[in-house]
């Protein structure tokens, strides 16, 4: 991204190890990988958020369709954790398959961070 669209992009490559926590560290926040990692069902997403600021923590399947959006709200600072639980906005389960986690922060410029999470049923 340009140096003036006031977006950083923090892309990982991951392991679903449980040996590594903190998928991202800056300094807004720190995102987890969400364990179990894969899963069959529910799943835990954390995160730290070092400010307070608009937080935004979405789900949306490979080809970048939202499938979820699980927090849209300006958050202070503290630890937080979401249960995802393998269903879309519509209530329905998704399919085996990996997934992609999003988190968006916003103080005064956006910072956007993502993992991926696998659903095998």
């Amino acid at each position: 991204m340009g140096e003036d669209s006031g977006i950083e992009l923090v892309l990982k490559n991951i392991s679903t190890s449980i040996s590594e926590k903190h998928v991202t560290q800056n300094n807004l926040f720190n995102l987890e990988q969400n364990y179990p990692n894969p899963s069959s069902s529910t799943t835990l997403i954390k995160y730290e958020s070092l400010k307070p600021a608009k937080v935004k923590l979405s789900i949306y399947d490979l080809n970048g369709k939202k499938i979820m959006s699980i927090v849209d709200e300006k958050q202070s600072s503290g630890s937080y954790q979401f249960q995802w639980s393998g269903k879309s906005s519509d209530g329905t389960f998704v399919s085996s398959g990996s997934y992609i986690y999003t988190l968006s922060v916003t103080n005064q410029n956006e910072v956007v961070s993502e993992s991926k999470t696998l659903i095998l049923k």
